[in-house]
Parts: structure tokens; C-alpha cells; sequence
């Protein structure tokens, strides 16, 4: 199938005959974007969302039969990879929370830091936490937890005023 006949002739492909235009096509365009440094394991997905995009285009008559095939397919690819790219560069609404409570928890001190850690993640009790810092008693441990927690939520309760503010 030559590019000048491609546009026409996708239109009356059945899926099998799409099948072998998108084998034909795709060594080329992963070759293609090897070159522009994507992972091999990307490669497909990348081709498979533009192949996908062009042929229903063209289903819907939304490209004109005399367009370059395999020029117009490597705009999409272009395109897929653009957005590819931009999805692996937005972190999602978790990756972001994540971040803001790294960003707090770094402005408290070791101190503090080692009291939640020790609490929330390692799951001590405030009798093992008394024991480890030499505190008196179990009460002044959960005092002191309490308090750095306090401190935590106030300065994240400030980074979210500054950040509605921008």
C-alpha cells in the first residue's frame, strides 16, 4: 500500500487488514522512537494510542484522502509521545501529597522527626518510646509526640495556606 493510497484505502480496511498495516508500521516507528530515547517497553503503548487515534480519524472522514500516511501517522506518534512524556512528568494527586509532607516533616527537627517516626512508623508504644529517649515516664512520651505532632500539622496548615495563596 503506497502513502499516496493509504488514507483511501484505510478506510475499507477490515480489522485484520489493519492488523498487518500496523505490523508493517510499527518497526519503523519504534525505531523512531528509540532514536528519540524511549524505552523499549514504551514503544508499543506510544504506537498502539497513535495508530489507534489515526485510524479513527480516518473512519470518521476527518482526513483527506490525498494526506501523506505515514507522515501524518508520524505526527501522531510525535503527538503520543509529547503526551507521553507529560504523564510521566505529572505526578498524581498522591505523589503530590506526598511531596508537601516530605517538605513539612523536613522542617521540623531530628528530634522531632525521630519521635514521629518512631511512633507512626515504626508503631512503638509510648512505653518503648519513654525507654528509648530516657523519659520518666510513658506520659511524657506521648506528651512529647503529641506536641511534635502538633507542630507537624501547623506548619503543613501553613504550607497549604501559602499554597492557596499562589
Amino acid at each position: 500500500m503506497s502513502p499516496k493510497n493509504s488514507i483511501k484505502a484505510i478506510k475499507e480496511l477490515e480489522p485484520s487488514g489493519l492488523s498487518q498495516l500496523a505490523r508493517k508500521q510499527f518497526p519503523y516507528i519504534r525505531k523512531w522512537l528509540r532514536n528519540k530515547g524511549v524505552k523499549d517497553q514504551h514503544t508499543l503503548r506510544i504506537f498502539g494510542d497513535a495508530f489507534s487515534n489515526a485510524v479513527i480519524e480516518i473512519k470518521k472522514g476527518k482526513i483527506n484522502d490525498h494526506t501523506d500516511f505515514n507522515s501524518y501517522l508520524l505526527n501522531l506518534v510525535s503527538e503520543a509521545l509529547a503526551n507521553f512524556k507529560h504523564e510521566l512528568k505529572t505526578p498524581t494527586l498522591a505523589e503530590q501529597q506526598q511531596i508537601q509532607i516530605d517538605k513539612c516533616i523536613h522542617l521540623l527537627d531530628d528530634y522531632q522527626i525521630s519521635l514521629l517516626t518512631e511512633r507512626f512508623v515504626l508503631n512503638k508504644s509510648y512505653e518503648a518510646i519513654a525507654a528509648a529517649k530516657e523519659f520518666s515516664n510513658p506520659v511524657i512520651a506521648e506528651h512529647e509526640v503529641t506536641k511534635a505532632f502538633h507542630h507537624l500539622f501547623a506548619i503543613a496548615k501553613a504550607s497549604q495556606g501559602i499554597a492557596n495563596e499562589n
